[in-house]
């Protein structure tokens, strides 16, 4: 089972965070070209709860797909 959670910054995360709708939007490829390359700068620099997060989230994505493969989602 999957769970999402928005929660406030901790100790582990800067203030140059992603929120989780960034996040979100970026597993879902749908950031602007230069929001979705800032925070892939940040995952690839080693933020460990971005990275934990962004990755949970591709991973729902991802099972969300297998589930629903016909399904669009409209925005």
């Amino acid at each position: 089972m999957f769970e999402l959670r928005t929660t406030k910054k901790t100790d582990e995360q800067s203030t140059n965070c992603a929120s989780t709708e960034e996040l979100f939007a970026l597993a879902h490829n749908q950031l602007a070209p230069g929001d979705a390359a800032r925070i892939r700068v940040h995952l690839d620099t080693g933020c460990k709860a971005c990275r934990r997060q962004f990755e949970q989230l591709q991973t729902l994505v991802a099972a969300t797909k297998s589930l629903w493969p016909q399904a669009q989602v409209h925005h």
